[in-house]
């Protein structure tokens, strides 16, 4: 087949010892991470992540188009530096096999030549898409300084993807450890991008962070001034909430506010564990005559689904 025949393969487990000299020398960082080599070991191409086997059988043969190949649109791009098409190609072909924020340095570079009335065009967008995670740098703020101006040579949609991929990778590594430090400063970065999209982000990576670090404090501080704005119609959403805040709540302030939240919840989708949820809050409040009547009703509810509703 057409692999046999242009290709000869080897393989490596970096989990095992006698690959840590190609694992060096070629910066592998993920698995799997496919390299294509020429017969003097300089690299033509690679492919990291999981492939479909049309895909991969595509990308196997653009590989071997010497004007599809990395030292090929590298050479480009380096005769002229302000040439953004042949930029645009080097950092797409780069992308397929290497982590976005490796490629900031060369986006970097090219954006130092760019004047600001020369940034707004499709072809620096492509090149700030595919190579640009720096949210820091002059070119990012740019961005998100003239969003409306990039929108209308892509879609607002693709803007607000760009931003949510850059904070996902940004803070989703650290969201859910116990580093405050570093989560606090990585958020403050992710929060110079003006963003309804970001804002809803950052409250959801807030839930997370602080129920990880189980400091319900600033979890219910958060819930309590954001729900309506984000989460306000989405029942699932607001019952994790008042999960949390009934669990690790003893304070009436506190129950009666996640009971005013169950309630507007079975009001937008009445379900039984909603239903459920709501004689919880009753119970620990002590209103007991609410609590029974709410168990009960979740009872005709499970036994009008066919359910077993041991839980009511």
């Amino acid at each position: 087949n057409y692999m046999n025949a242009n290709y000869i393969f080897a393989g490596l487990d970096f989990e095992k010892p006698g690959s840590e000299d190609f694992k060096t020398k070629y910066k592998v960082k993920t698995f799997p991470t496919f390299i294509v080599l020429d017969e003097n070991g300089i690299e033509l191409a690679r492919l990291t992540g999981e492939l479909k086997k049309e895909k991969f059988l595509s990308e196997a043969k653009l590989a071997l188009n010497p004007k599809q190949q990395l030292p090929f649109l590298k050479a480009e791009y380096e005769k002229d530096k302000t040439n953004g098409i042949a930029l645009m190609r080097y950092l797409i072909a780069l992308k397929k096999g290497n982590e976005r924020k490796e490629l900031n340095p060369i986006a970097h570079d090219y954006f130092e030549k760019v004047p600001d009335d020369k940034m707004v065009n499709e072809v620096n967008w492509k090149i700030f898409t595919n190579g640009v995670t720096d949210i820091e740098s002059r070119e990012y703020q740019f961005v998100i300084t003239n969003q409306q101006a990039f929108a209308a040579i892509t879609s607002q949609k693709r803007v607000n993807d760009k931003f949510k991929n850059s904070v996902i990778e940004l803070l989703k590594p650290i969201v859910k450890t116990n580093d405050i430090d570093s989560y606090k400063k990585q958020r403050a970065i992710a929060q110079t991008i003006k963003s309804p999209v970001i804002d809803s982000l950052l409250f959801q990576y807030d839930l997370d962070h602080y129920e990880a670090n189980k400091d319900w404090t600033q979890y219910k501080k958060v819930a309590f001034a954001n729900i309506n704005k984000f989460v306000w119609n989405s029942p699932k959403e607001i019952k994790s909430i008042v999960l949390n805040v009934m669990r690790n709540s003893t304070d009436a302030p506190s129950l009666n506010q996640s009971l005013s939240w169950i309630k507007h919840s079975n009001e937008l989708e009445e379900s039984y564990d909603g239903i459920l949820l709501e004689a919880r809050v009753q119970r620990k409040l002590n209103n007991i005559p609410a609590a029974i009547t709410m168990t009960k009703k979740a009872k005709a509810f499970s036994d009008s689904m066919g359910w077993d509703g041991k839980e009511a």
